[in-house]
């Protein structure tokens, strides 16, 4: 009878865990996140001719595929805040990173995803023939970049801890660091285009003109790219932690003030050239540290070489004394 009790009790499943509590300022700004990258899937699908008269913010920026840009700079910007919320508040625990994780899926895989098929698809077909098939290369590289932003997430929810140590450096291009590539990519180009019908000068404007064209002829392989270095093993430094985390000098703290002042002076630029300085000093650093290993394997053979000669040296010396 105990046997068969035992037997029963081992074979009885086990009840699922509950969630005592969560950590609700952090929480908040996750949702907000989330909610950042709905409202830029939303404004990305809604029509020019009802974004200029339905919003009032159309006179400040003039397409939803900008707006819908700059909203997911928001959700970069609450998604670096919740976790330092976290730490601080030391309320760091499993329910915070995998609610920040399936938000980050919504706004920094589906919403850049969905923005590029929404840029791209009407303009890169350079006829009728071939716009299917433009179409659906478009519609490849954006499910990819989605695929690789999933992978990139459950991979961090795996290999990283709560620990603020575990999150000095990265493992592969983050996903914040990818949309916002691509967001600051799509809100340059609208911002070319405004410029180029609002100039008066034909050279200026043409120049204008063609450098959105160009810029939105590299979009696609910019993501294809941006996704392969998500799921890429190169390390990147995290940047918070880095530069602005902790207490710093007082000569740190005007260097920092002033290039954001810098960064003010034409936003959309400097946008694009923090985005892109970030995802390309990965593959930089990696580069460095391969031709220094290199260059130290080389070096030691020849200080191998030169040992026994410097022993033989001294072995013919006679001995003093």
């Amino acid at each position: 009878m105990t046997k068969t009790r035992r037997r029963w009790s081992r074979s009885r499943p086990k009840k699922p865990r509950r969630l005592r509590g969560v950590a609700v300022l952090p929480s908040l700004f996750t949702l907000g996140n989330a909610i950042c990258g709905f409202a830029a899937i939303y404004y990305t699908a809604m029509p020019e001719g009802d974004f200029h008269k339905r919003l009032f913010i159309s006179a400040f920026i003039r397409s939803p595929l900008a707006l819908a840009g700059y909203l997911l700079l928001i959700a970069i910007l609450a998604d670096a805040i919740d976790g330092r919320l976290a730490r601080l508040s030391k309320s760091a625990s499993n329910f915070g990173a995998q609610l920040d994780s399936l938000a980050d899926v919504v706004s920094f895989g589906v919403a850049p995803a969905f923005l590029l098929i929404k840029l791209l698809t009407p303009t890169q077909a350079a006829s009728l023939a071939v716009a299917p098939i433009v179409g659906k290369g478009i519609w490849l590289i954006a499910a990819i970049y989605l695929c690789c932003t999933a992978l990139r997430l459950a991979r961090f929810n795996v290999e990283s801890t709560t620990d603020i140590s575990s999150h000095q450096t990265f493992r592969g291009l983050p996903s914040p660091a990818a949309a916002g590539t691509i967001a600051s990519l799509v809100v340059l180009h609208q911002e070319f285009l405004r410029e180029a019908t609002g100039l008066g000068d034909w050279l200026t404007s043409s120049t204008v003109a063609w450098a959105a064209h160009v810029l939105l002829r590299a979009l696609p392989a910019i993501a294809l790219i941006l996704a392969l270095a998500m799921v890429s093993r190169i390390p990147y430094i995290h940047l918070l932690n880095q530069y602005v985390a902790g207490r710093r000098s007082f000569k740190h703290l005007v260097r920092l003030t002033i290039f954001f002042i810098l960064c003010l002076v034409h936003l959309q630029i400097a946008l694009v050239c923090l985005f892109c300085a970030f995802g390309l000093s990965g593959p930089i650093k990696a580069m460095q540290q391969r031709w220094r290993a290199a260059r130290a394997k080389t070096a030691m053979p020849s200080s191998a070489a030169q040992s026994p000669t410097a022993s033989s040296t001294s072995s013919d010396e006679p001995l003093s004394g």
